[in-house]
């Protein structure tokens, strides 16, 4: 569920976020136009401390400390409630993802992650011939594990997410700055004299895209749609 979130698609240069439209510069100026490097990213990052990487290096390696967890899920609720305040993701649905984490980062989610770990450690210790008499099998059939991973899927998701975000902003930040700082390097202000600074600028920072092409409404008052490439 976390992942649409924070999800965006990209269609015929415009970005579709959380059900709402926007020219894909748009990005790039609400970052530059609101971002304060002592303000929203410090409130950010000031709650992403080493328990954050701590928890996530546990969840990666099968144990847990379970106070650990339930503080880092409050430190990301106190990281949260500096997101609203910078674009695009003032519009986002905040008090859904606040429930989540809410739901998530308790003592009693991270004893059930602690038992899934026991579970699978048991898992491990049997022996070939107990795997092929399938005591494996019924051993996972008695214990359902399939809601705690995608517990944990999330988990990670949201972790990553805000672990990475301030630096991302303040990397971001500062390339926009340079690209528009050398914008009258270019003879023309196209995307074929713009592209090539835009590469020479963010050339090591990729997005990950699939591309494919979809039937969409020109605007909200089309009754037939149109091929796009997404």
């Amino acid at each position: 569920m976390i992942f649409a979130f924070f999800t965006a698609d990209y269609r015929d240069g415009r970005v579709v976020f959380v059900g709402k439209s926007y020219p894909a510069g748009v990005f790039a100026t609400h970052l530059l136009g609101q971002f304060y490097i002592n303000d929203t990213a410090a409130r950010i990052a000031v709650f992403r401390d080493d328990l954050n990487y701590h928890i996530l290096k546990q969840l990666n390696d099968g144990y847990l400390n379970v106070t650990e967890f339930v503080k880092t899920g409050a430190n990301t609720l106190e990281a949260l409630k500096a997101l609203p305040k910078l674009r695009p993701f003032d519009g986002l649905n905040i008090e859904e993802i606040r429930n989540s984490v809410t739901t998530l980062f308790t003592a009693e989610t991270g004893q059930k992650i602690c038992e899934y770990f026991a579970d699978k450690a048991k898992l491990s210790l049997l022996t070939q011939d107990e795997i092929a008499a399938g005591t494996a099998d019924r051993m996972k059939t008695a214990t359902d594990l399939t809601l705690i991973e995608n517990n944990i899927t999330e988990i990670k998701s949201i972790l990553l997410f805000f672990d990475t975000l301030a630096d991302d902003l303040i990397l971001a930040h500062g390339n926009l700055l340079k690209f528009c700082n050398r914008i009258d390097e270019v003879e023309r202000l196209d995307e074929a004299h713009l592209l090539p600074l835009a590469l020479e600028i963010f050339v090591d920072h990729h997005l990950t895209q699939s591309g494919r092409y979809i039937s969409v409404q020109k605007n909200a008052k089309s009754v037939a749609g149109t091929v796009a490439k997404g």
